[in-house]
């Protein structure tokens, strides 16, 4: 009995751990993780035009006071539905006196603004 918990037990943990490198080869392909991953503390120049080349809801950079930001993964969290993906490859500072929450000013927003930017609008 102690022997067959024993390999249970290790079966398991093998198994864990196999899965767990899969899962982890897998995740660190996502765009928004090889981004992270890669970030470095230098921000990126981003044109007008290259922000305007990602305008969908599987690849969405939106500018907001000249900083750009990579919002792709918030889109399915976004209270409003698929309202944001409007301000794909756009910037959006027009439409913050517009958001329900008041602006894009508040402590949430911020927050996720902070954790997306991916570089700062390069005006040509």
């Amino acid at each position: 009995m102690k022997k067959k918990l024993l390999f249970i037990t290790l079966a398991l943990i093998v198994f864990g751990l196999v899965g767990l490198g899969v899962l982890f080869s897998i995740v660190k392909e996502a765009p928004l993780i090889k981004q992270l991953l890669s970030k470095s503390s230098d921000s990126k120049a981003v044109t007008v035009a290259q922000l305007g080349e990602h305008a969908s809801e599987e690849d969405c950079l939106v500018a907001y006071k000249n900083e750009v930001f990579d919002i792709t993964w918030f889109i399915s969290q976004h209270a409003g539905g698929l309202q944001i993906v409007s301000l794909c490859g756009q910037q959006a500072d027009q439409f913050s006196s517009q958001h329900p929450g008041g602006s894009f000013e508040g402590p949430k927003i911020q927050g996720i603004l902070k954790m997306s930017k991916v570089g700062t609008l390069k005006t040509e």
